[in-house]
C-alpha cells in the first residue's frame, strides 16, 4: 500500500461514515492505480483495484463500472478480470468477467457489472484488473490548421476515479506514446503536475467519495495520424480444394487535424507537413500467397511485398497524395491462405469441419476503431448444419444467405456477421469460428458442371453445324430481307435461272445445226465452251441467289458476251459458203440474241 496503514483505517472510518446509506457502501476500493497512456490513435486506461467488501453477513457477486457521460460516447472497450496477468497471457480470454449494462439514473452515468468468478465474502480482499479503451477521445485544436502548422489535440481525464463505491487511495499516472509530446496541463487540482514532456502525476488523494469526476485537460502536439475504419468487412471464401482466399475491405478516414487549403507538393518534400499518411503497410500472415489490391479511388501507385521474417509479411502500399487529416481512401486486399491453417476437421467426425479465423485488419496500427465491423464465410457448395460466433466480441446479428457461384446448383451458403463498433489490439485478437457438416461427395460437384457444359457445349456446336442454313444470317441478309421487295427479288433470280437453261438448250441446238466439215469442230468447241460457262453461272445463281451485290454473275455475263461477239465473223464467213446453213444460224442466232438480252436484262434489273 502506498499510504500508512493508519491512514488507511482512518479513511476508511471517515468514507464509512460519509457514505452511510448508499447502495453500493458495502463495497469498498481500498487502493486503486490508474496508468493512462496515450497510444498513435487511442487513449487506454489501465486500473488495478483492491477491493473490500465491508457488508458484515452478505456476499457480493458483482462488481460495476461506472461511466461518465462525458466519457460514454468515446467509451468502446472495456474488460475486467480477477488476475494481473490476464491482458498479457495467451490464455487470458478464458479468465474475463462477463459483463451487463445498467443505468444509474441519479448520476446519469452509465454503469457495468462484472460478474465475480466466486462472491467476495465479507471482509474479503480481492484484486481487480480493469481496462478501458476510448477510440476518439483525441479532439484536434484547431479542428483544421495548414499544412506547414503543428497539430495539437486536446483529451480528458479525470482527476479521480470515477466510481459508485468509495475510494480510499487513488493515484493517477500519464504517459505518452513516442511521437507525443505533453505541451500543457489543465486541471481545477493542484495535485496534477506535468513531470516531462511525456509524463502526468497526481499525487495520492485518500477517501474519494463515490461519483467524483474533476476533469484534466491535457494539451498534446505530434504528426503522426488519427486513423479509423468507417467500416471494415473481412470476407473468409472456404474451399477444401487447397486454399481459403481471404479479401479485406477498408473505408479509411484520417479523423486528425483536417487539412485546410491546398496542399503542396513541394512543403511535403522539404519536410513541412503535419499528420499524413504516405503509405499503407499491411502485415499478412507468413504464407499467405497471390496477393493482390484494389484502389477504388486511384491513389495507390505501387506496391511491395517482402518478407522480413518467418512470422509476417509486409505488404507496402504508396499513395500517390498523402492521406491528410479529414481524408479517406476506400480500397480493398486479397490473399490466400492454406486451408490447413484455418481448417480443422472436429474429432469424431469425419464430415463436420471448423473454420477458426482472425477478425482484425492487417492494416499495420497496434489498435484502431472501427465503426462498423462485418466479418462474411462464404462455405463451399453442399455445405449445412453451420453456426458462427466471434470469441472475444458481442455479435450484433447473424445474416444467412446464398452467393450464386459459378457452375453451381444451389450456391454457396455464406454468414455475415455485424458486431458494430469495434476496438481492435487491446486484448487477444478476436477470431470467427464457424462449424459446418459437409460431404467429401459435394467435392464433385464443380468438376461435375464443368464435364456437363463441356457436353452441353459439345452437342450445341454439332446441331448449330446441321443448322448453319437456317441459323446462320449475314448481315446483308438481315437487310435485304427486311426490304419489302425481298419478295420481287427472288421472282427475278428464278426468271434468271430459265433464262439460262434456255440459252444452254439454244445452243446445243446450234451446235447440232452446223453442218459445214472444216467449222463444225471449230463451233461444237465454242458451244461446248458456252455451255460450260453458262453452266457455271447457273450454279452462282443458285448458290449466290442471297447476295445480289455479288461480282460473279457480272463475270459471267461479261464472259458470255465475249463469246458471242466471236461468233459474229464466223457466221458471216458460214453465210456466205452454206445458204442453207446461214439461213439457220440467223434464226438460231435471233433466239441467241434474244436469250441473251432477257439475261442481261433481268441481271440489271437486281
Amino acid at each position: 500500500m502506498w499510504a500508512p496503514r493508519a491512514l488507511k483505517i482512518v479513511s476508511a472510518l471517515l468514507a464509512v461514515l460519509a457514505v452511510a446509506g448508499n447502495a453500493h457502501a458495502q463495497l469498498v476500493n481500498l487502493d486503486v492505480r490508474r496508468a493512462v497512456k496515450l497510444d498513435k490513435m487511442v487513449l487506454t486506461m489501465m486500473v488495478q483495484c483492491t477491493v473490500q467488501n465491508q457488508f458484515p453477513d452478505q456476499s457480493i457477486a458483482a462488481y460495476r463500472v461506472a461511466i461518465h457521460p462525458s466519457d460514454a460516447e468515446a467509451l468502446h472497450f472495456l474488460q475486467a478480470c480477477e488476475h494481473t496477468d490476464c491482458f498479457t497471457d495467451a490464455d487470458g480470454q478464458r479468465r474475463l468477467l462477463s459483463k451487463t449494462v445498467e443505468e444509474d439514473r441519479d448520476h446519469g452515468a452509465q454503469l457495468y457489472s462484472f460478474a465475480l468468478t466466486e462472491p467476495l465474502m465479507p471482509g474479503e480482499e480481492r484484486t481487480l484488473i480493469i481496462k478501458y479503451g476510448f477510440g476518439q477521445a483525441l479532439k484536434p485544436v484547431p479542428e483544421s490548421n495548414v499544412q506547414t502548422s503543428k497539430q495539437v489535440l486536446k483529451f480528458d481525464v479525470s482527476s479521480e476515479f470515477f466510481s459508485p463505491y468509495v475510494t480510499l487511495q487513488d493515484a493517477l499516472e500519464l504517459k505518452t506514446a513516442s511521437g507525443w509530446t505533453i505541451d500543457a496541463v489543465r486541471s481545477d487540482s493542484n495535485d496534477v503536475k506535468k513531470i516531462s514532456t511525456g509524463i502526468v502525476s497526481r499525487n495520492v488523494l485518500a477517501g474519494v467519495q463515490p461519483y467524483t469526476y474533476t476533469p484534466v485537460r491535457v494539451l498534446v502536439s505530434g504528426n503522426s495520424p488519427l486513423l479509423k475504419l468507417d467500416s471494415f468487412r473481412k470476407i473468409f471464401t472456404v474451399s477444401h480444394w487447397g486454399n481459403v482466399n481471404v479479401r479485406e475491405e477498408y473505408d479509411l478516414r484520417n479523423f486528425g487535424t483536417a487539412l485546410r487549403g491546398q496542399n503542396s507538393r513541394v512543403d511535403y518534400d522539404r519536410g513541412q507537413h503535419f499528420n499524413s499518411v504516405p503509405k499503407l503497410r499491411f502485415r499478412l500472415p507468413p504464407d499467405a500467397s497471390n496477393v493482390y489490391y484494389r484502389d477504388w479511388d486511384g491513389n495507390v501507385t505501387s506496391s511491395t511485398l517482402h518478407k522480413p521474417g518467418v512470422r509476417t509479411r509486409i505488404f507496402d502500399a504508396t499513395l500517390r497524395f498523402p492521406l491528410f487529416g479529414g481524408w479517406k481512401n476506400a480500397f480493398w486486399i486479397s490473399y490466400d491462405l492454406p486451408a490447413s491453417s484455418l481448417l480443422s476437421q472436429c474429432v469424431g467426425e469425419s464430415t463436420r469441419f471448423q473454420l477458426v479465423g482472425i477478425v482484425a485488419p492487417t492494416i499495420d496500427a497496434s489498435s484502431i476503431l472501427i465503426d462498423d465491423l462485418v466479418v462474411a464465410v462464404s462455405l463451399p457448395e453442399g455445405s449445412h448444419a453451420y453456426d458462427a460466433f466471434v470469441n472475444g466480441l458481442d455479435v450484433e446479428t447473424i445474416d444467412f444467405g446464398r452467393n450464386p457461384a459459378t457452375l453451381a446448383f444451389k450456391g454457396r451458403p455464406v454468414l455475415e456477421l455485424h458486431m458494430g463498433t469495434v476496438l481492435t489490439g487491446l486484448s487477444v485478437a478476436p477470431s470467427v469460428v464457424v462449424e459446418y457438416r459437409f460431404s467429401p461427395l459435394s467435392l464433385l460437384l464443380g468438376p461435375f458442371m464443368i464435364i456437363s457444359f463441356i457436353l452441353l457445349g459439345f452437342v450445341a456446336w454439332i446441331l448449330l453445324g446441321y443448322m448453319s442454313d437456317v441459323l446462320i444470317i449475314t448481315p446483308a441478309d438481315a437487310v435485304r430481307m427486311t426490304h419489302p421487295v425481298y419478295a420481287k427479288e427472288k421472282g427475278q433470280f428464278a426468271a434468271l435461272c430459265e433464262g439460262v437453261m434456255r440459252v444452254s438448250a439454244a445452243l446445243h441446238t446450234l451446235a447440232a445445226g452446223i453442218s459445214i466439215p472444216d467449222q463444225l469442230q471449230f463451233f461444237e468447241e465454242k458451244s461446248h465452251a458456252l455451255v460450260l460457262e453458262l453452266g457455271a453461272l447457273r450454279s452462282a445463281v443458285k448458290s449466290l441467289e442471297a447476295d445480289v451485290a455479288s461480282p460473279v454473275f457480272f463475270t459471267h455475263v461479261s464472259n458470255l458476251v465475249d463469246l458471242y461477239n466471236e461468233w459474229i465473223p464466223l457466221k458471216e464467213q458460214q453465210v456466205r459458203r452454206e445458204p442453207m446453213a446461214g439461213d439457220r444460224l440467223r434464226e438460231l442466232d435471233g433466239c441467241l440474241e434474244l436469250e441473251l438480252a432477257d439475261l442481261k436484262f433481268a441481271l440489271g434489273s437486281i
